[in-house]
């Protein structure tokens, strides 16, 4: 599905292969930081010097990244024209 919007949503040919490069760039950062953060909010969370939220602080995370993607998929316009 992202890709769909990723091949339609650069202004002209000539810079589709720059748009994709820079969303498979970020697609991977996100995918290589992910389980990291997850894991280091987990065990911050399950010390016993901070306690957050008894050890649930990576699923108030998880639900606010589940909340900023419903957000930002909500963005989304439709009836732009095809890449010409």
């Amino acid at each position: 599905c992202n890709m769909i919007l990723v091949s339609k949503s650069p202004p002209s040919r000539t810079s589709l292969g720059a748009v994709n490069g820079v969303a498979q760039m970020a697609a991977s950062s996100m995918r290589a930081m992910g389980p990291t953060v997850a894991t280091i909010l987990f065990t911050v969370s399950k010390d016993p010097q901070f306690h957050a939220l008894g050890g649930q602080l990576v699923w108030v995370y998880m639900v606010f990244l589940g909340l900023a993607g419903v957000y930002t998929s909500s963005k989304v316009q439709e009836g732009r024209n095809e890449v010409s």
